[in-house]
């Protein structure tokens, strides 16, 4: 593994001490590829035939941006999420069809969590609370590492799921629980 000193973006990502690979997910936006990594860092352009890179997207928000960004093709948007240790723990972002960051809110939860994907409507942001928390027995020692491997528990509770409005921080839909099955 590299060096987590070589990171760009301070505080190593969203579990600290992880260099941003930027390998987890590519997506097209704008013109150019949108490469990002899955512990929220830079998002990361290349150009599309050549792959040579054209540096860091700069509206990415200071806690980074998740792997899995969505695409709605039939408006040019770029949807996103990023989460951390810290309160609000979740926001989400849209970037327009010129790569210019015009949404980004707080989405409030519980406590810090690893959430992996999203989903979309015409009009709403599907974002989700699974029960994967990080261990915070070991954050509120400094530390999320055991073995190498980033610490974190499953509870045994539902998983929850909100949609947000993509374009207004207006009105917001209450989390909804569903069965774990």
């Amino acid at each position: 593994m590299e060096d987590p000193r070589k990171g760009l973006r301070p505080g190593g990502c969203a579990q600290g001490g992880l260099k941003d690979s930027s390998s987890t997910d590519v997506v097209v936006h704008a013109g150019t590829i949108l490469s990002t990594f899955y512990q929220c860092g830079e998002g990361y352009r290349l150009d599309p035939y050549t792959l040579e890179t054209r540096g860091c997207a700069t509206w990415v928000p200071i806690d980074g941006i998740s792997a899995h960004c969505k695409v709605d093709e039939s408006t040019g948007e770029l949807l996103f999420f990023n989460y951390s240790k810290h309160p609000p723990y979740m926001h989400f972002g849209v970037v327009d069809r010129a790569d210019r960051l015009v949404h980004f809110i707080p989405v409030p939860l519980p406590g810090p969590r690893l959430p992996h994907d999203m989903a979309f409507t015409t009009n709403y942001a599907i974002l989700n609370d699974f029960p994967l928390f990080w261990d915070t027995e070991l954050l509120q020692k400094g530390s999320m590492w055991s073995a190498s491997i980033p610490t974190c528990r499953a509870v045994l509770r539902s998983c929850r799921g909100g949609g947000r409005p993509r374009t207004s921080a207006g009105s917001r839909r209450r989390p909804r629980s569903c069965c774990t099955g």
